[in-house]
C-alpha cells in the first residue's frame, strides 16, 4: 500500500486494528479470513521475507508471528518470529498476517512477489511519486487508487498513470474482471518491427 505522507498515520492505524482482528484458521469455516500457508516452503518464505524486510529497514507494525494456536497439540501459544527463533516441532502452516512499514521505498524486498500474507506500507509525497513507485516493479496485474480528486483519478488511469493490466479507482485490486481482456506482467512486452 502506498500512502501520501500526511495520511499514512490515519490509515495505518485502521489497517493495524483490522489485521489484529483477522481470524486465522480452517479455510472451510466461513468466519476464517486467513487459512494456512500451502506448505513448509511457504513458511520459510514468510520467515525469510520478514527477516529481509526488517534488515532492509522495514518496521513490523502488526504480526510477524507464526500462529501455532490451530496446530494439533495440547498447547495453544503464539511464538514471535525474529531471527529464526521459531518452534517448528508442531504440525501446521499458520502464520499471522503482517504489516511492515518502509520509510525507504527502494528496499529490494519491495519489488518481489512472495505470496505470503505480508502487506508493505510505504509513504510518498505526491501522486506522481506514488505512480513512479507503482510502476517500478516487474509485476503489474492490478492496481487501484483511492481518491476523491477527479484529476488524480484521471492521471492514474491515463497514459502517464499506472501501467498495470487492470487499473481501478476507488475499488480493490482483488480478482480479475472476467469478460474483458486481461494482462499485466509489465516485464513481458511484445515488440514488433516494421
Amino acid at each position: 500500500m502506498i500512502f501520501e505522507r500526511e495520511t499514512i498515520h490515519f490509515y495505518s492505524f485502521h489497517f493495524r486494528r483490522a489485521y489484529k482482528n483477522v481470524k486465522i484458521g480452517d479455510p472451510l469455516d466461513d468466519t476464517t479470513l486467513c487459512g494456512p500457508l500451502h506448505n513448509q516452503v511457504a513458511i520459510e518464505t514468510y520467515k525469510q521475507t520478514i527477516e529481509e524486510a526488517t534488515s532492509q529497514g522495514g518496521k513490523i507494525l502488526v504480526g510477524g508471528f507464526l500462529d501455532l494456536s490451530n496446530m494439533k497439540s495440547q498447547f495453544s501459544f503464539r511464538c514471535f518470529y525474529k531471527s529464526g527463533k521459531v518452534l517448528e516441532d508442531r504440525d501446521g502452516n499458520f502464520v499471522t498476517p503482517t504489516i511492515i512499514q518502509f520509510d525507504d521505498c527502494s528496499a529490494p524486498v519491495l519489488k518481489e512477489e512472495r505470496f505470503v500474507p505480508i502487506l508493505y506500507v510505504m509513504k510518498v509525497s505526491s501522486l506522481g511519486e506514488g505512480i513512479q513507485l507503482n510502476n517500478n516493479v516487474k509485476q503489474g496485474l492490478s492496481s487501484s487508487l483511492f481518491t476523491s480528486n477527479i484529476q488524480s483519478a484521471m492521471k492514474w488511469i491515463g497514459p502517464l498513470g499506472s501501467d498495470c493490466g487492470i487499473v481501478n479507482v476507488n475499488i480493490g485490486t482483488s480478482g480479475a474482471e472476467i469478460g474483458g481482456a486481461f494482462g499485466g506482467e509489465v516485464s513481458f512486452i511484445l515488440k514488433i518491427k516494421n
